[in-house]
């Protein structure tokens, strides 16, 4: 469970200017649930996923994950919670030399699978993507979907228990947009992984018709079931 008790974060600028990120926000993403965090640009959905990681600290409030409060972690259970956690980052974050298989298994290897796990599992996690077909192939011989779909593999190469994604479709054409939301719906209902996207596109609302958290200039202004509003 993901749990946010009146969170406040406030960014210092090098000026010394004060931005506020995230004003006093409260929320609970229980496990194996999929939700939509929705708003415009700027209006905190990163601050949220940063803060969920423990990349950042809140001003005041809590952050908790399995009622363990993240910013009060020392380095190796940060660690710990870190690994059960996958993103689907915005920028890819592809391993150029290797090919489809080993940036996967690359993953696995680092979280301590075996050999033998790695060879039977890097297949399977391909199959779930849709990249079976192009397991030698290396990321420069990739579409954009692909790669999307590739950086997705990666995330949930060591199984996370939470799988978060910052804008995942940004890029992507309607029918590559649908393809890899797909894959997150299949996560969630087969894995059983709680996935959280960050989102500003209606159309990703629509697709998934989900439990939706809308931010609006760093205020939580709906937690609810799906309902079409407007971004």
């Amino acid at each position: 469970m993901i749990v946010f008790e009146k969170v406040t974060k406030v960014y210092t600028l090098k000026n010394k200017e004060k931005v506020l990120a995230l004003k006093d926000v409260s929320f609970k993403i229980e496990d194996q649930e999929l939700v939509l965090l929705v708003g415009k640009c700027g209006c905190g959905k990163s601050t949220v996923l940063k803060l969920i990681l423990g990349e950042e600290k809140p001003t005041s409030g809590r952050v908790l994950i399995d009622n363990q409060e993240v910013p009060k972690m020392k380095n190796g259970t940060l660690a710990k919670l870190r690994r059960k956690i996958g993103v689907v980052f915005q920028d890819y974050k592809l391993l150029s030399q290797r090919n489809v298989f080993e940036n996967v298994s690359f993953v696995m290897e680092m979280t301590g699978f075996s050999d033998k796990e790695i060879k039977k599992e890097v297949p399977e996690i391909l199959e779930i993507v849709g990249l079976e077909n192009k397991m030698h192939h290396f990321p420069d011989e990739l579409s954009q979907g692909e790669k999307q779909k590739l950086c997705i593999a990666r995330a949930i190469a060591h199984r996370p228990k939470i799988l978060l994604a910052d804008e995942p479709v940004g890029n992507l054409d309607g029918e590559t947009t649908l393809e890899i939301l797909r894959i997150f719906k299949k996560i969630n209902s087969e894995l059983k992984t709680t996935v959280v996207i960050a989102t500003h596109y209606q159309e990703v609302v629509n697709f998934f018709k989900s439990r939706i958290l809308n931010l609006k200039k760093g205020e939580l202004i709906y937690d609810g079931p799906y309902k079409k509003i407007i971004i």
